[in-house]
């Protein structure tokens, strides 16, 4: 089996990041579950797995006794994966579409604003959906102003590119979860329906349930791949 994490980014109003500020005032007035479920709100989504199992310098040293040279002055480890708009404006109407990068370099400086679900998958599905997934990475379409603005209409515009919850959900159907699909939800939205199947949230900094009620929740997910 294989562990996954499933990242959501809490956006910080007034950091000079309109567009996330944006994305998270708007979907959060027009997603009614999370009104009573702030602790869910969120602005984008990513699929984080681990290096050797690992999702830390930590848990690393822990496992091994030691931790690798590359490992020094890093926080977190493994890859995520995700298709964000990156630097879209003057001459780049490309931005960034679906990528692949480095855990430390999305999540090591403000660790305070993320929270993650984690589960376990088979080795195949992790193969299925990073096949798919590294498809989309070679053969990138980019991330363009209709991506952008399909988080501020009540419909989607149809392009060939994806929003970064598009991406994760259609990655966790890739690898047989069973929140995911080839619809298009919101980050926040997709947050809602993996809580909704007994998934817990955890404070990326702290790993603590970000809702200390989720202590008496389920332990195991409910529907998690076999």
């Amino acid at each position: 089996m294989q562990r996954v994490r499933f990242l959501f980014h809490r956006a910080k109003m007034g950091d000079g990041h309109a567009i996330d500020d944006g994305i998270n005032l708007w979907t959060t007035i027009w997603n009614p579950g999370v009104w009573f479920k702030p602790f869910l709100r969120s602005s984008h989504a990513e699929v984080w797995q681990p290096y050797d199992d690992c999702f830390t310098v930590a848990e690393y040293k822990l496992k091994h006794g030691h931790i690798q040279p590359w490992m020094k002055d890093r926080r977190f480890i493994g890859r995520c994966y995700t298709s964000t708009m990156g630097a879209i404006g003057g001459m780049n109407r490309k931005g960034n579409g679906v990528v692949v990068r480095p855990a430390h370099a999305i999540l090591d400086q403000h660790p305070n604003r993320w929270y993650f679900y984690e589960t376990e998958i088979t080795t195949q599905a992790l193969a299925t959906a990073n096949t798919w997934a590294n498809k989309l990475v070679l053969n990138n379409p980019g991330y363009g102003l209709a991506e952008i603005a399909s988080f501020f209409l009540p419909w989607r515009i149809n392009t060939p590119r994806m929003i970064c919850s598009e991406f994760t959900s259609n990655w966790a159907a890739q690898a047989g979860l069973p929140f995911g699909d080839n619809k298009v939800p919101e980050p926040v939205k997709l947050s809602l329906r993996i809580y909704a199947q007994g998934y817990i949230p955890l404070d990326l900094d702290t790993e603590t349930c970000v809702n200390p009620k989720d202590k008496t929740r389920i332990t195991e997910p409910i529907g998690a791949a076999p």
